[in-house]
């Protein structure tokens, strides 16, 4: 049984001084507003979010300089989530088990949600003492199609959890191998460069047809640019209700098989 929270949330930011880019500068009407989105599906979470200012790469690929500033813009975690009923609304605990920075692996942390129907008001409490408060809007529910949830796909080299709504999505990837960075200090450049190069993350909107759905999305942990972009069409393979095979290419050989986790 799905908890009352879930879906997909925009965190609603109130920058009164927000640049928007022309078209004719960068091929898009990006905005440089600060971002955030938390999606809950089937117990488990993913929470993304990005700091004002963000600006898409000069060319394509991202060059490293690029890459390790986008990177440290974001903060990005997943995992599994429990929701506990209070007379206000109430309180979410988190169990982080993916993220993008390694030092947060296993940690917890808590939001105290008082909310109306599809907005809210969160407290959040972080394991280094942090109290941050946002503001939440809900823009789609649980979703009744078969791919509704969350799924995980594991191969020799990679990990991935998938979030699923109503109409939008999110999708984590971290490397098996990813480096641990057991040290509390800041990251330096190196380091962020080769983290950024063992995991990704993105959200946004998502349309599911008979035979195959698309993704447009709207943020991104460290793909410069990538918000620009709406991804290649995934092909549905197979769809069970427990099971999923996804491809890009239209014979499948890149197929990927995905199970459900909730």
């Amino acid at each position: 049984m799905s908890s009352p929270i879930e879906g997909f949330w925009q965190v609603i930011d109130d920058d009164k001084e927000e640049r928007i880019i022309p078209y004719s500068a960068l091929y898009t009407t990006l905005s440089l507003r600060a971002a955030g989105f938390s999606i809950y599906a089937g117990g488990y979470f993913l929470q993304i979010r990005t700091a004002t200012g963000r600006r898409p790469p000069a060319g394509w690929p991202a060059s490293r300089a690029e890459r390790i500033g986008y990177f440290r813009t974001s903060e990005v975690v997943g995992g599994s989530y429990s929701w506990h009923e209070t007379a206000s609304g109430g309180t979410i605990e988190h169990r982080v088990s993916i993220t993008a920075d390694p030092r947060l692996r296993n940690s917890t942390f808590q939001c105290a949600l008082d909310y109306h129907g599809d907005f809210g008001r969160v407290q959040i409490a972080r394991r280094d003492g942090r109290r941050t408060e946002e503001a939440w809007r809900r823009l789609s529910g649980v979703g009744s199609s078969t791919l509704a949830g969350a799924w995980e796909s594991r191969t020799a080299n990679d990990y991935w959890m998938y979030l699923v709504t109503a109409g939008h999505y999110g999708v984590v990837n971290e490397k098996l191998d990813r480096p641990a960075v057991p040290h509390a200090n800041a990251l330096s450049d190196d380091e962020t460069f080769t983290l950024a190069d063992t995991f990704g993350s993105n959200a946004g909107a998502r349309l599911e047809g008979t035979t195959s759905f698309d993704h447009w999305p709207m943020v991104s942990s460290n793909q410069a640019g990538f918000e620009a972009r709406k991804h290649e069409t995934f092909r549905l393979q197979s769809v069970e209700k427990d099971r999923l095979v996804i491809s890009l290419a239209a014979d499948g050989p890149d197929a990927s098989e995905w199970k459900r986790i909730g």
